[in-house]
């Protein structure tokens, strides 16, 4: 049997769609759009494309989203847009207020739903953020790594690595396996059912 629950994001596209007053806005090329509407703050929905949060007061790409996705949801709870939907070929959005939208989410009870779609566009930013820092996925890693082998003991030998370093990125399971094969096969570290039973040493760059 198919599971139909559809997902938060769902719901919220859902309501969107059927919001009066929208506005559809198709960009082919590179363009940067405002966050507002008539001076008002608008949420963003991502149909088709790819689409990027660039800070104003610097101009930094802090998160890059692919269709379907919902952008700006943090206007919701009252902030000053600070960044503007970074374009770089093509996409299809649909742009509506966001006074309007937390009017109809406050009517169908579904601010759970939006806090749980905020979390999850938080953590995509911060992971944005921290390969921006760091460099690279290997180079999260390897500070989670240095991390976990410099902490606690007792939580170096109890902790599942894996469930360590998913808690704390957003780094793929598949990218994570990658690296931590090509670690033991270096012989840099030692891995046992999951969990990091000793650290050599690290290389630099992967």
């Amino acid at each position: 049997m198919m599971n139909t629950e559809i997902t938060p994001q769902q719901k919220l596209e859902n309501i969107i769609r059927s919001l009066r007053e929208k506005r559809s806005v198709m960009v082919s090329g590179r363009e940067d759009i405002a966050m507002t509407l008539r001076a008002h703050p608008t949420v963003f929905f991502l149909e088709e494309g790819r689409a990027s949060l660039r800070l104003k007061s610097n101009g930094y790409i802090i998160a890059d989203f692919t269709a379907p996705a919902v952008l700006g949801l943090e206007l919701l709870c009252g902030h000053e847009p600070d960044t503007t939907v970074a374009i770089q070929d093509s996409a299809r959005l649909i742009q509506v207020l966001s006074s309007d939208l937390a009017a109809e989410i406050e009517l169908s009870g579904m601010w759970h739903d939006v806090f749980s779609i905020l979390a999850d566009n938080a953590r995509h930013v911060r992971d944005n953020l921290a390969i921006s820092a760091f460099g690279s996925n290997y180079h999260i890693v390897r500070h989670h790594l240095l991390a976990l082998s410099n902490g606690d003991g007792g939580l170096l030998k109890q902790e599942s690595f894996h469930r360590y370093i998913s808690e704390r990125s957003t780094v793929s399971r598949s990218t994570l396996y990658k690296v931590v094969r090509s670690l033991q096969a270096g012989q840099y570290i030692t891995m046992e059912r999951g969990k990091l039973i000793e650290l050599r040493h690290l290389p630099k760059n992967y």
